[in-house]
């Protein structure tokens, strides 16, 4: 909902984008807009209610409208490595390539070598918007990561994922016909 009252506070559009960084835990909206956003290292957090709000220490008095197309410059996804808590289950998740990964234990929570200063607590709900796709560590990416890159890995897109996932196929079929071609030309070798 529109603030009204002396708390709200425009923001200037120039030069905001470098400050949004130290915004964490400032309550943002959009001009003319109902939703609105916790701000998280630098990435926005839909919140539910002003109830979720108050749980985690977020007055939702003080709003900061800003003009639409900033706060469409927000990304939705933190960087890789933040550590994020959902206030309604309490489950800490750990993000990366674009996704959240849930730390089951303590164990895992040490091994990644992680500290409690590190998690950010979001308002229950928050953090619904990030894909889930499992427990931390992942099997997948990691074993990826040396060979393709970072970027290559981005599962927050639907149309990114198919041109890895083709990429990834064409690598797999030029291999393939490589292993042929040489079993191929060894069987003929072997007949002479």
């Amino acid at each position: 909902m529109i603030q009204t009252t002396a708390s709200v506070m425009h923001l200037p559009t120039d030069g905001w984008r470098v400050s949004c960084r130290c915004l964490t835990g400032t309550l943002v909206q959009g001009e003319g807009q109902l939703q609105q956003w916790v701000i998280c290292r630098g990435a926005r957090f839909r919140a539910s209610s002003p109830e979720a709000l108050h749980q985690v220490g977020i007055d939702d008095k003080s709003v900061r409208i800003l003009p639409p197309q900033e706060l469409a410059a927000i990304p939705t996804v933190p960087p890789d490595g933040t550590v994020i808590q959902d206030r309604a289950d309490g489950r800490a998740y750990i993000v990366q390539y674009g996704v959240r990964l849930w730390i089951p234990n303590p164990e895992a929570f040490d091994a990644a070598g992680l500290t409690w200063k590190s998690v950010r607590v979001l308002p229950a709900g928050s953090v619904r918007d990030l894909p889930y796709v499992g427990k931390y560590p992942p099997a997948w990416p990691m074993l990826l990561r040396s060979r393709i890159g970072r970027r290559a890995l981005s599962w927050t897109h639907r149309d990114q994922t198919r041109r890895f996932l083709g990429w990834l196929g064409n690598q797999v079929l030029a291999f393939l016909l490589g292993v042929a071609a040489g079993v191929v030309a060894t069987l003929l070798i072997a007949r002479r």
